[in-house]
């Protein structure tokens, strides 16, 4: 089984919550991480058209370089487009999986 979650999730919040879901699956566990500047987080949810949030609860949301440690992540910049993303994604997930 795969999972990908997706969001501004706080290590000081979601930390144990991540870390405990990594120690309990019998498989290889990746996190992905996107490291980039507030200025290009806001942009990017603004292209989503989402109308849940904006520039306020982002700011307030927001952790510069919030790394989850105790976790091996591959960190993402703003240098990567989407494609090289998907790219890095699934061919972290295409190794994990066991030979047939």
């Amino acid at each position: 089984m795969h999972l990908v979650m997706e969001g501004i999730l706080r290590s000081d919040i979601y930390g144990p919550m991540l870390r405990s879901l990594a120690d309990d699956h019998l498989g290889t566990t990746g996190f992905f991480r996107f490291d980039l500047p507030f200025e290009e987080a806001l942009r990017r949810h603004n292209t989503k058209g989402c109308s849940d949030f904006g520039e306020s609860e982002l700011r307030q949301w927001w952790r510069d370089h919030d790394a989850l440690h105790g976790c091996d992540e591959r960190v993402i910049g703003s240098d990567r487009d989407p494609d090289a993303i998907v790219d890095l994604i699934t061919t972290a997930v295409r190794l994990a999986l066991p030979n047939r």
